[in-house]
């Protein structure tokens, strides 16, 4: 059997998980855990890749327990009937009880624990495998849970197998197991990340992530701006909420962060190293300091970590006429050890939950 490449699993946990994992680390097989990081809650996680394609994440399973168990009757029918392929006919009274749900496609009634539906169980009768189904009434319930926004491309076999479908919005077209697409729990990988909050919602969802950060300026959309404080320095800036699902944080604080975990990993592992490093030869006006040096039998290795101002231009940071600078010092400091032939690990701040696995593969 040929063995799956990272850009295939890439390609696979797309396909299933849309935009909510990013890969931080090479995927080498199926049983090598790797790292990832969720964009609904920015904890990053070393796991193996099945966690990851069937879309495992601790913190989020936390709040989702949480969740689960302080609900409404009317919060868990609004869950329930959200999309219109569902109704409730029972009291909800708490995650465990079982209760009365109606599956309005099939016309199926059947009892379930709410913490199962929450948990993506949806109408057993649809969900048997070989419950049998012609094409024409695939197309049947497919119309009504669509509601226009989707086209079927390829032809029904079984609630398993994958079909061809296409979201008409944005034309983008991806295989799907029907029972997931009537139940609701497949929808454009491709949109996953778009959907629209309200500023409460976005709110709620940034103190998911991280009670450090409170939300100061106007939500508008995933992908713009919006002024978040950082409450533990004081600081506020501006960033796109993409970036903050993703992990980044406080600009201010980023650095420090680095430098830490830097040296963590190195008195963890009983390193011999110096902070602040300089060589006299390596200067533009006076020596540069390099942020570590790791002494390594007769050689030395040299770290830094880089944050946003080493890679584009940041107010915060001082602008152009900072970032020119610093591209500069960077450039002498590069060239400095390649002329000379030193190990030198630049560490770029979006790395920064993966520097204990940088840091094993070169030291």
């Amino acid at each position: 059997m040929k063995r799956k490449t990272h850009a295939k699993f890439i390609e696979e946990v797309r396909e299933k998980q849309g935009e909510r994992f990013i890969i931080l680390s090479k995927y080498i097989d199926a049983k090598t855990k790797i790292y990832s990081r969720c964009s609904c809650c920015g904890t990053t996680e070393y796991k193996n890749p099945w966690d990851i394609l069937k879309g495992s994440c601790k913190k989020c399973h936390r709040v989702k327990l949480s969740q689960m168990h302080s609900k409404t009757h009317e919060e868990f029918k609004t869950e329930v009937e959200y999309g219109g392929g569902y109704l409730l006919l029972s009291e909800y009274r708490n995650s465990k009880e079982k209760v009365e749900i109606k599956h309005l496609v099939c016309g199926n009634n059947f009892f379930m624990a709410p913490s199962k539906f929450s948990y993506g169980q949806r109408c057993p009768n649809c969900m048997r495998p070989n419950h049998n189904r012609t094409h024409k009434e695939f197309l049947k319930q497919f119309m009504f849970v669509a509601n226009g926004e989707y086209e079927v491309l390829g032809k029904f076999s079984t609630v398993e197998n994958k079909t061809l479908i296409k979201h008409k919005k944005c034309g983008h077209e991806y295989e799907v197991s029907p029972h997931k697409f009537i139940n609701g729990q497949r929808r454009c990988p491709k949109c996953a990340n778009n959907i629209k909050l309200t500023q409460r919602e976005f709110e709620k969802r940034v103190n998911q992530i991280d009670p450090d950060y409170k939300v100061v300026g106007k939500y508008e959309s995933v992908n713009k701006k919006v002024l978040l404080k950082h409450k533990k320095c004081g600081n506020t800036w501006k960033t796109k909420p993409s970036n903050f699902y993703n992990g980044k944080r406080c600009p201010k604080c980023n650095a420090s962060k680095g430098e830490l975990a830097i040296e963590k990993y190195l008195i963890e592992n009983d390193y011999s190293y110096e902070t602040q490093y300089k060589i006299n030869q390596c200067k533009l006006k006076k020596p540069l300091p390099f942020d570590f040096a790791v002494f390594l039998n007769k050689s030395v290795v040299l770290i830094e970590f880089q944050g946003e101002q080493h890679y584009k231009e940041k107010d915060f940071f001082g602008g152009e006429t900072a970032f020119k600078k610093q591209k500069l010092r960077d450039n002498i400091k590069l060239k400095y050890c390649q002329d000379n032939r030193i190990p030198f690990i630049a560490i770029p701040y979006y790395e920064i939950e993966n520097i204990p696995n940088i840091l094993k593969g070169f030291l």
